[in-house]
């Protein structure tokens, strides 16, 4: 990842009308319930506000589907529980990326983009946040995030 654009973090202004329903969210995840075996799918209950959560269930698999709420940035776990993920690399899933969006946007997101493992790990540099807004910049700077996985899933209030 070259830069995080501006809104990620659900903070201060943004230049994206690349936002994600909650909708468009669970579409996604059927899609994968039925390319992947799997036979449940269920929303998981947050309690913020920046990322969807969902858990994909299937005889002798799990695995859960994370999606940042402002850009169409689609990670994979097989841990969530009260904000604490645990990430994972599984080919299976490369399929996500640049697939194109449900809805028609105008926007440069209008394909999802599937965060790998080695770039949710990455370490945060200037110049990877450097397009953010002075407001999320302010947030960094208070919740001290280390990981690029931290500013893109956040759970900040």
């Amino acid at each position: 990842m070259q830069k995080l654009p501006r809104g990620i973090t659900g903070f201060g202004r943004s230049d994206s009308e690349a936002a994600v329903t909650e909708k468009e969210f669970k579409q996604l995840c059927y899609q994968l319930l039925m390319e992947h075996g799997f036979q449940t799918f269920e929303m998981v209950s947050t309690y913020h506000h920046n990322y969807y959560v969902g858990e994909l269930r299937g005889d002798e698999q799990f695995v859960y589907v994370l999606m940042n709420k402002h850009y169409p940035f689609v990670a994979m776990a097989t841990k969530y529980e009260d904000g604490n993920v645990e990430f994972i690399a599984d080919n299976r899933f490369n399929g996500v990326a640049h697939r194109e969006r449900f809805w028609n946007h105008t926007t440069s997101f209008n394909q999802y983009v599937l965060l790998r493992f080695n770039v949710l790990e990455a370490l945060l540099t200037d110049d990877v946040t450097k397009e953010l807004d002075k407001d999320e910049l302010k947030q960094i700077d208070y919740w001290k995030p280390v990981k690029i996985k931290d500013i893109v899933f956040n759970h900040w209030d």
